[in-house]
């Protein structure tokens, strides 16, 4: 097997921690705690109540998280092309060994009942 590269192995893995559980209470965990410093400590706040550099944060992350999710989609769309040609592939080559095996049990149904039909001539 090909080792994956190392920029489609950070989309998935990036894609992977941004669409699990652990992910969300991270965000979960940085937003309350983002909100929480700025409302309780107006003294040390950088980013006051309507938070409008915690928005244009969130907001680059989106557009960012969305390209890799988008990598990582594709190749998983490509994976499952080629697993659905090999299926395919596979399939067929069974159809065909189906019909081999009909067409050979056909071949001695018919020689049976010629041997049968003899069989009755001979004793008649």
């Amino acid at each position: 097997m090909r080792k994956k590269p190392f920029s489609h192995k950070l989309s998935d893995d990036i894609t992977g921690f941004v669409g699990s559980w652990k992910g969300f209470v991270f965000h979960v965990i940085l937003i309350t705690s983002w909100m929480a410093f700025n409302t309780m400590l107006p003294s040390l706040a950088f980013d006051p109540f309507p938070f409008i550099f915690l928005n244009l944060a969130l907001s680059t992350e989106a557009a960012v998280s969305a390209c890799f999710v988008l990598m990582s989609q594709n190749r998983a769309a490509e994976r499952d092309r080629k697993t659905l040609d090999e299926s395919y592939v596979s399939n067929l080559e069974n159809r065909l060994s189906m019909a081999e095996v009909a067409d050979k049990l056909d071949k001695l149904e018919t020689l049976i009942k010629r041997l049968n039909r003899g069989k009755e001539e001979k004793e008649s």
